[in-house]
Parts: C-alpha cells; structure tokens; sequence
C-alpha cells in the first residue's frame, strides 16, 4: 500500500513537473513575439509605403532599405519578402547591365517567384521581357556582326572589319544600358581601325617627304640634285605637267616630292620629264 503510494506521489510530482514546462515555454515564445505597440505599427505601416513608393519610382536600393528598417520595427513575413524582392530586382539589373541577359532573366524569375508586393513582381515581369529581347538581339544580330568584324581585323580586312563595327554601331537600340557592353566593343574596334589607318597614312607620308633615295639619305636631306645636276623650276614644271598628263594631282607635290619623284625615274632609265611613267610613281 505503502508502495502505491509513493508511485502515485512520484506520477503527479513528475506530471507538475511537466505542466510547469510547457507553461515556462509558453511564456518565452509569447515574450519573444511581443505585439507591437499601437505606436510601432502606425510607425512599420507608414515605413512600408515609403518603401512601396520608392519601388514605385525605380529606387530599389531606398526601397530595400526601408523594406528593412519596417522588418527591424515589426518583423513581418510580408516585409521580409519585399526586402528580397528589392534586392533581387537590383541584381538582376546589375546583371544586365553586363549583358548577363539569361542569369538576368532567372535572378528576376526569383522576385516574381516570391509572390510579394505586386508592383515589384510587375517590374520583374517587364525586365524578363526586356532581357529576352536583348539576349535575342544579341544572338540574331550583334554576335555574328562583332564576329564578322573580328575575324576581318585580324585579316588586315580594315574596311570590312570597319563596316561591321560600324553597323553595330548603327543599330537603332544599341545606346540602350543593356547594350553598353557591346556599343563599347564596336567603338574600340573603330578607333583601332582608325590608329591603324593614321600609321599607315603617316608611313606612307614619311616615305613621300625622303623619296626613294630615302635609304641613302638624298631626299632626307633635301637634294636638289638629279644626276648631279640641280633641278630647275622649269624642270619642276614639266614634272608637274608631266603627272597632270598621267591623271595625278600635280598640285599636291611638293617641290621635293617633285625632284624625289624625278630622280626615282631617272634610276628608271628615265632621264627626261616627259618620259616619266605611271609605273614610276605608282613605284616611288
């Protein structure tokens, strides 16, 4: 008897011992998710529409930041999706902006995929729409442009690779953010083109301004001479006649030129200016 006793003693000690658990665990979780105050929700409620006015406008970065102060006021699951939303509008935009269109597309997936503030899921729906415009763009007519540009620079094709840059260049969006990677691809590859181009041009100049005798230091240094006799201005205007006859546009020779270009006939067998030939110049 004695026995029963002390187990039943023992059933309902433990029993209390349990009731008081659960009421001590109770109280802890209702003392961590306290109601906020009249006060703090006029405060979280007017944080939210700031923040939904902000997403409103395109500022997804004010509007994360509030998103998040409302969550520090009264943590809501609603707050906490807007924060998200915002910071992964921002990134699939930042994405796009280095024409990153397919992982763009799948970050914006992500905002509409949370089921959060509606504005934010309609701003993620527009920009996929625009990124698979862009990303379409992209594969049908500036990759095989940029590469067809490429591939004629590295030919020494200037005036092809300078055609296709250029059409990128032309193309009716490509000022467009997203597009700013490959405006800038197109832009470089002209001023290449370009540098390349002056160099030659000045090459060439250079080479004009010496003359032939150019590797022995005559027209360098300025030789009025040919066969050891000084050029006349009478020889240097039948030189000038002489290339006018030929089709050339005498008046943009120098003297210089004219006599470099005289003895380079002469070397030719070709004494006199009369006797000058297209192959002579086109040589010099």
């Amino acid at each position: 008897m004695k026995l029963k006793k002390s187990t039943l003693i023992t059933a309902i000690f433990a029993f209390m011992i349990a009731v008081g658990a659960c009421f001590y665990i109770y109280h802890q979780q209702n003392a961590s998710t306290v109601a906020p105050t009249s006060a703090e929700l006029t405060e979280y409620n007017k944080i939210i529409s700031q923040g939904k006015a902000a997403a409103r406008k395109m500022q997804y970065a004010k509007a994360q930041a509030l998103f998040e102060q409302a969550y520090a006021k009264h943590p809501t699951k609603a707050a906490k999706i807007y924060t998200k939303q915002a910071k992964n509008l921002q990134l699939a935009i930042k994405q796009a902006r280095k024409s990153q269109f397919s992982t763009g597309i799948k970050t914006a997936q992500t905002v509409i995929n949370e089921k959060g503030y509606w504005l934010l899921n309609d701003h993620a729906k527009r920009l996929i729409t625009t990124l698979k415009t862009a990303k379409s763009n992209y594969q049908n007519e500036i990759k095989p442009l940029l590469a067809q540009a490429t591939t004629a620079e590295s030919q020494g094709q200037v005036d092809t690779a300078r055609e296709n840059y250029q059409k990128v260049l032309d193309l009716s969006y490509i000022k467009q953010p997203y597009y700013q990677k490959y405006f800038q691809q197109a832009e470089a590859g002209i001023a290449r083109l370009k540098d390349q181009t002056n160099s030659t041009t000045s090459k060439q100049s250079s080479s004009r301004d010496t003359g032939t005798a150019g590797t022995t230091g005559a027209g360098a240094m300025g030789d009025h001479t040919v066969n050891g006799k000084t050029v006349t201005q009478p020889t240097l205007d039948e030189i000038r006649a002489q290339l006018t006859k030929l089709g050339y546009n005498a008046s943009a020779w120098s003297p210089q030129d004219l006599i470099d270009l005289f003895r380079h006939a002469s070397e030719n067998g070709h004494t006199k200016p009369e006797q000058i030939t297209k192959e002579d110049v086109d040589s010099f």
